[in-house]
């Protein structure tokens, strides 16, 4: 039996390659089509519009010879899409992650596979606009882009919790200032006068050394 596959495998690998060289897909075109693939460069931008998240994806440096395939859609993009090699795909929504390959338009390789860009898209938080969270934007749960689930009761429960923190921590926070600014100031008074004060106190120890040097020799002539 083991023999039977071997020989099968045998018989088939080679057709296989002969079939690839046949088609003229050889590795250094394929090679080649994977640098094209390599060199497209995918971002992606968001708008807001009636508190929605509304995605855009641009590739750059699209090709004659390849094309973009969208998992998602089924979409086909070619370069006759492109404006210079830009693709912009627009309207994107509800969706966290995207898929697109990259495949081969050259007839002798086609659709083969180059290239996939997987995106995973921020989730857009709702209540990031809602009026209880003004002046508040630097807290959590106010954030424009958040992937969460809490109903809009527990949205006010914990921004009514935050509030109440908060007084505690602007004092903790102004006790900080204000050692640091305590600490600027002796730095500032310490480069302005330092050097005064260092030139004073070398003064003071010269004369206090100069005054014992003498007392010690009047007590060695005594």
């Amino acid at each position: 039996m083991k023999k039977l596959l071997l020989f099968i495998v045998m018989l088939v690998l080679p057709m296989a390659v002969f079939a690839r060289a046949k088609t003229g897909c050889d590795y250094s075109l394929v090679s080649r089509l994977k640098k094209y693939a390599s060199n497209v460069n995918v971002i992606y931008d968001y708008r807001i519009e009636n508190n929605e998240a509304i995605f855009s994806v641009t590739f750059n440096n699209i090709v004659s010879e390849i094309y973009i395939h969208d998992e998602i859609t089924g979409a086909n993009y070619y370069f006759e899409n492109t404006n210079n090699g830009e693709l912009v795909i627009n309207d994107i929504k509800n969706i966290k992650k995207l898929k697109y390959k990259v495949l081969s338009r050259n007839g002798e390789c086609n659709d083969e596979l180059l290239l996939t860009h997987y995106i995973t898209l921020p989730v857009y938080n709702k209540y990031s606009t809602d009026p209880l969270c003004e002046g508040l934007e630097n807290y959590k749960l106010c954030y424009t882009f958040l992937d969460t689930d809490i109903s809009y009761d527990e949205f006010k429960q914990k921004i009514e919790e935050y509030k109440k923190e908060k007084p505690a921590e602007k004092e903790e926070e102004k006790k900080k200032i204000s050692e640091k600014s305590n600490w600027d100031k002796f730095l500032d008074f310490m480069v302005k006068y330092g050097i005064y004060i260092v030139a004073i106190i070398a003064i003071l120890i010269t004369i206090l050394s100069i005054r014992r040097s003498r007392k010690n020799q009047f007590d060695f002539k005594l």
